[in-house]
């Protein structure tokens, strides 16, 4: 009997002492105004999804590179986009390297060295000087290793920023997710529990 009464007592006190505590973001007022949500991300195994394509429109210009004989422009989160003829008055859109994480690059010696994700890699493009506008995707230059084709990747030497740019934001935590290449903003209509 002495048991069960120790019993209900401490079940009486654990009850009696239980609180109800607020989440913090509900009294946050930059939780009331817009958050980021993932819009496009891909996985580790796209990662390697590299490639020369048909030339495309530019849609968020990025960085530039000029030499001899091309224009490189970049896209975060798309790859770089190449030009015949840089020096004159209106290059000549030649061809797109897909590279699907990328954020930075530079050109040397017939390569793109860029970052990918986290990984460093370096991509033969030495085949740009033998491709003519309006290429067939069919080309066999294309597939040829010694025209195009990566020839040397680092593992893991950068941090992808999982993240939104902008900061003091609310934002869906990519968890599931490899890489998140576009984020979009909408209302905040749930408890997200990423903050930046």
């Amino acid at each position: 009997m002495r048991i069960h009464n120790l019993i209900f007592c401490f079940s009486l006190f654990g009850l009696l002492s239980c609180q109800k505590y607020e989440d913090f973001r509900a009294n946050d007022p930059s939780y009331a105004g817009d958050a980021y949500f993932i819009k496009a991300s891909i996985s580790d195994a796209q990662l390697g999804n590299i490639f020369v394509d048909s030339p495309k429109a530019i849609e968020e210009r990025g960085d530039a590179y000029v030499d001899s004989s091309f224009l490189y422009i970049g896209e975060k989160m798309q790859g770089v986009h190449v030009f015949k003829n840089p020096e004159g008055a209106v290059p000549v859109p030649l061809a797109f390297i897909h590279i699907p994480a990328m954020r930075n690059f530079r050109v040397e010696d017939g390569h793109i060295i860029s970052d990918n994700g986290n990984d460093l890699i370096a991509y033969r493009v030495r085949g740009l000087v033998n491709l003519n506008v309006g290429f067939s995707l069919s080309d066999p230059l294309l597939t040829n290793p010694s025209s195009f084709g990566i020839i040397n990747r680092k593992a893991n030497v950068f941090t992808f920023p999982n993240y939104p740019e902008v900061r003091n934001v609310y934002f869906q935590c990519p968890d599931s997710v490899g890489f998140v290449t576009k984020w979009e903003t909408k209302p905040n209509t749930q408890l997200l529990n990423c903050y930046r």
